[in-house]
């Protein structure tokens, strides 16, 4: 069953009961608001129609009294709606489907409905051709001299037709339009998938050319060890060639005495040698496992910095680089650059130092021993590194709700920008429920959290900190924010 509701703006649109109960959730109608009754043609107050009584009032959480002060301030409208939109109403059953309080994730299909187009451009052309007949009416009347009554009604569906079929023409224009944007979306993202493909194929041909390296570098160990096994022998020839000497030797029996004293203190020399070194040796077991948990543990809990050499700076009017990071972070350290410092990464966008995630976060600097070589490597604590997002959100305080976006995000919480603040509910330190629904993450997100910042300028919004945060929940931010820098490193590389 449907009925007519009166939008702001004059606008008049076709809903069923559920339809009714969700613009009263969200406040584009009053419980006191009448709405026309397309089966018996008449205008009735939301809070009288039977079918959606009950629901009314749990939506409230009340019965609302149909006497209240507030109610005499909603006068029943004294005109007819436009006959072609009652038997619109009456013919389809349409779905709430506006994007204004559609709460499902935004759908790929970047195409218009025909039926839905044409559908438009008919009615349209209804909404036209009855305005001729009203105007050929509102003639006859007023040449015919009928009541007075008649021709003010005429003359209130003749505006109302024209507010309707202008709403309509504006809605066929801006289906065109979004049109003409999915389509070019496509193409940029067919141009994109173009170049990931290239990309790949480029890394496919560099891990080819590393297999080969590597295949290179296995030959040469296997003759090195060939060259080790002809030392051995070599040692052995010449041990065997010693050991004739000495039993040569031992034919003068004082050099013989005195060989075997030295052997004597060499062996105990010997065996506390190598008892200092089988210490030595736990020792270095002990420190470099040591080394290896607080390394892992570091790792597990950070994001690890690119160090590779990628980093550009505008030097004097001049481009400078590529550079490492370290090198950057030696640069800013001996005042070479600042945070100001206009710079990029390869094929990356010029912006200043301080706009690069790698700049705004607290680095630790983990030094290890490769190859007899000291080795800088660089973390980000994942608590403390905040991504960029941006995707549809909403809070809820108490009963009320609001819809927003989400443009950055963190395991410690989030900012969520609004088009308007509530100053009587939202206050420091209060308590809301942020909602985020799957799509840019991998599953939807319900946490509860803390307003810690309010900000009435741009960006205008709320800085929320979670509370209670689970470990599921905090797997979809990590992996989150895990990709996004994956994706960074992998853009500057």
């Amino acid at each position: 069953m449907k009925w007519i509701a009166r939008w702001p703006g004059k606008i008049l649109k076709p809903h069923d009961g559920q339809e009714l109960i969700q613009l009263l959730g969200s406040g584009v109608i009053n419980v006191y608001d009448y709405v026309f009754d397309v089966t018996s043609h008449e205008w009735t107050r939301l809070l009288e129609i039977e079918q959606i009584k009950d629901e009314v009032i749990s939506h409230l959480g009340f019965e609302p009294n149909p006497n209240a002060p507030e109610a005499k301030t909603f006068v029943k409208p004294d005109f007819v709606p436009p006959a072609v939109l009652i038997q619109h109403s009456q013919a389809f059953e349409t779905g709430f489907d506006d994007p204004v309080f559609s709460a499902e994730p935004v759908s790929n299909d970047f195409t218009v409905s025909s039926e839905e187009f044409e559908f438009q451009k008919n009615l349209v052309e209804q909404l036209q051709t009855q305005n001729e007949e009203l105007q050929l009416q509102l003639y006859r009347a007023t040449h015919d001299s009928k009541s007075k009554e008649e021709i003010e009604q005429l003359h209130k569906e003749l505006e109302f037709l024209k507010s309707e079929a202008m709403e309509r023409e504006d809605e066929v224009q801006s289906l065109k339009l979004d049109n003409v944007s999915y389509k070019n979306r496509i193409q940029e993202l067919e141009e994109g998938n173009e170049q990931l493909n290239q990309a790949v194929t480029e890394k496919e041909e560099k891990l080819e050319e590393y297999l080969k390296e590597n295949e290179k570098i296995v030959g040469e160990f296997k003759k090195l060890a060939q060259n080790n096994q002809a030392m051995k022998t070599r040692l052995s020839e010449v041990a065997a060639k010693v050991d004739k000497e000495r039993k040569q030797s031992a034919m003068l029996k004082q050099n013989v005495v005195k060989l075997n004293e030295g052997l004597v203190l060499l062996k105990r020399k010997s065996e506390r040698d190598k008892i200092a070194i089988q210490d030595l040796e736990r020792f270095k077991k002990i420190h470099d496992a040591k080394e290896e948990q607080e390394l892992n543990r570091l790792i597990g809990d950070s994001f690890e910095v690119d160090n590779s050499a990628v980093w550009w700076i505008k030097y004097e009017s001049e481009e400078k680089g590529p550079y490492t990071y370290a090198d950057m972070r030696s640069f800013m350290k001996y005042g070479k650059i600042t945070k100001a410092t206009t710079s990029k990464k390869t094929g990356g966008n010029w912006q200043e130092l301080q706009s690069h995630f790698e700049f705004k976060n607290d680095v630790l600097c983990k030094e290890e021993m490769r190859d007899g070589k000291k080795v800088q490597r660089f973390f980000i604590k994942r608590g403390d590194f905040r991504a960029p997002f941006y995707d549809l959100a909403q809070i809820e305080i108490g009963a009320n709700s609001y819809k927003g976006y989400c443009s950055s995000l963190s395991v410690g919480g989030c900012f969520i920008e609004l088009s308007k603040l509530d100053k009587l509910r939202m206050e420091k330190d209060g308590k809301v429920l942020v909602k985020i629904k799957a799509g840019t993450l991998s599953e939807e997100l319900n946490v509860r959290a803390v307003i810690k910042n309010i900000s009435d300028k741009r960006p205008r919004g709320l800085g929320l900190q979670f509370e209670g945060l689970n470990e599921a929940q905090k797997d979809v931010i990590i992996k989150f924010v895990h990709q996004y820098v994956s994706s960074s490193s992998k853009k500057a590389a």
